[in-house]
Order: structure tokens, then C-alpha cells, then sequence
């Protein structure tokens, strides 16, 4: 079973992982941590099954070179005195060294497109790991510049002078809105 990575399937994913980067907010980043993890961790699934599928094709072009090996020393060996029996040898030793040459010709191409894919898959992953570090770090710069933001507002929203009282609606408002920014935080 044959894994087929198609042109621009890495680069839609790492579309849609950047359009959903840029639409979190700081109160689901965790989550989105986890999910991009996840993801990693299937392209490294996905990257052993590839080394996997190299590995049986190496085998199946062992063999298939032994195969051939075989068949050109069937062929080449001398003529013996029936004439008509050796030629029948020689013609089936021809086209079973022709299908071996075609299998390994087969065999190789396989090699080479599983090779370009793992390669490619490699790439991509290197690629989200640098994605990835990058989110992380700026979704600790913004949390950083938030959590300033709001222990700076703080104390604006502490009364001026300390003599007046201000009424219980207005304190239940100012208590509101104080509530409202710390939420915002997350």
C-alpha cells in the first residue's frame, strides 16, 4: 500500500494551520498547541510508514537483481549438443532476464518516488517545527504584552482620592468592568 503525498497537500495544511494561528486568541493556545502536535506526530507516522515502504522496495529490488543474476547465467551458459533444446533454454532464459529487467527498472522508479516523498515529507516537518517554535514564542510575547497592559490599567481604575465614596452602583460598575478586562486577558 503505497502512500501518495499530492502537490500542494503540505501547503494547504500549512495554510489552514497559519490561518488558524492567526485567528486564536490567548485563552485556547494550549489547545491549539495540542492539535498542532498531533500533527507532528501523524507526519512522523506518516514518515515511518514511508521508511517502511522504502525498505520493502530495497528488498523487492535485492531480489529482483538476484533474479536477474540467475537468469543471465542460465544464459550464459555453453551450448550443449541438442541444438534445439539449448535455443529453447536460451529463449526462456531471454524473457524471464527481460522481465526481471523490467520489474527492477519498475522496482527502482517506485524507490525513487518513495525516496522524493519521505524527503519531502522531512522537509514539511522541519518546516511545521519552525512554525511551530515561532507560534509559541509569539504567543508568549502577546500574552506577555496583555498581561502588561492590563496590570498597568489597574491601578487607573482605582479611585483618585481616597475620601470619596462612591455609590454602590458605581462600584458594582467599576467592579464590572474590572471583571470584563481580566476576562479579556483570556
Amino acid at each position: 500500500m503505497a502512500i501518495e503525498f499530492q502537490l500542494g497537500m503540505f501547503s494547504a495544511m500549512s495554510d489552514v494551520l497559519t490561518r488558524l494561528l492567526l485567528s486564536l486568541d490567548a485563552g485556547n493556545s494550549k489547545n491549539m498547541l495540542d492539535r498542532t502536535c498531533n500533527l507532528v506526530l501523524e507526519q512522523e507516522d506518516e514518515i515511518k510508514r514511508s521508511h517502511q515502504l522504502i525498505k520493502q522496495m530495497e528488498a523487492k529490488v535485492t531480489v529482483t537483481d538476484v533474479q536477474l543474476r540467475n537468469v543471465k547465467e542460465e544464459r550464459d551458459q555453453p551450448r550443449g549438443d541438442l541444438e534445439d533444446h539449448t535455443d529453447r533454454h536460451r529463449d526462456a532464459a531471454n524473457g524471464r532476464r527481460t522481465k526481471a529487467e523490467l520489474d527492477l527498472a519498475r522496482t527502482r522508479v517506485e524507490l525513487k518516488q518513495a525516496n522524493s516523498q519521505l524527503l519531502k515529507s522531512v522537509q514539511q516537518k522541519v518546516q511545521l517545527s519552525l512554525q511551530l517554535e515561532q507560534w509559541q514564542m509569539d504567543t508568549h510575547e502577546l500574552i506577555d504584552v496583555q498581561m502588561r497592559s492590563k496590570l498597568l490599567e489597574r491601578p487607573a481604575l482605582a479611585p483618585k482620592t481616597p475620601t470619596s465614596q462612591p455609590s454602590s452602583a458605581t462600584a458594582k460598575l467599576a467592579k464590572r468592568q474590572s471583571s470584563y478586562k481580566l476576562w479579556s486577558l483570556f
